[in-house]
């Protein structure tokens, strides 16, 4: 009995295409630390005080921040820390790796349905506009994909609101 291997099916296009489909649906995440993965794709621009790629250097205290959200024996990490500190910029960046590495819905609460209006115009629509990897899990053939309250992804959906109990 002889065995060939692949002449005609490696050939077929449609075999290429249904290959390719499926290992890009076992793509690893990156196991990279948030901030070396935010210093690779996330440019600060409007509302943020230093402008251009984020580099964890400038505020080296971010560091173990990060390690602790991102370590999975860790349950809960509470940030207190004065005003103007960098405490959203640290949700935001965690925000958009959440995004991008790990699939499920995220309730953002601000303080007032103002207050969380602010925060999307000013930082986070142009945020996720400007981070690659999060941009390329827009659905655009919805024209209602990143709206106010809701930013819908292909695989999650991120909810923008105050802490009212319809929202809850």
């Amino acid at each position: 009995m002889e065995v060939t291997t692949g002449s005609i099916i490696n050939n077929d296009t449609r075999y290429n295409d249904l290959l390719k489909g499926w290992q890009s649906a076992f793509i690893p995440n990156d196991s990279r630390s948030i901030y070396e993965w935010v210093h690779d794709n996330v440019n600060l621009q409007n509302g943020y005080s230093i402008k251009g790629q984020f580099d964890v250097s400038i505020s080296p205290h971010f560091k173990k921040i990060f390690d602790s959200i991102q370590d999975p024996y860790v349950r809960e990490v509470n940030i207190l820390a004065p005003p103007r500190s960098g405490k959203t910029l640290i949700a935001e960046l965690c925000l958009l790796h959440t995004i991008v590495n790990n699939s499920g819905d995220v309730l953002w609460l601000q303080l007032s349905d103002e207050k969380a209006k602010q925060l999307t115009d000013i930082r986070m629509i142009p945020l996720l506009k400007s981070c690659r990897p999060v941009n390329d899990l827009v659905d655009f053939n919805n024209k209602y994909a990143i709206t106010e309250q809701r930013f819908k992804f292909l695989h999650s959906t991120v909810h923008i609101s105050s802490p009212k109990e319809n929202t809850l």
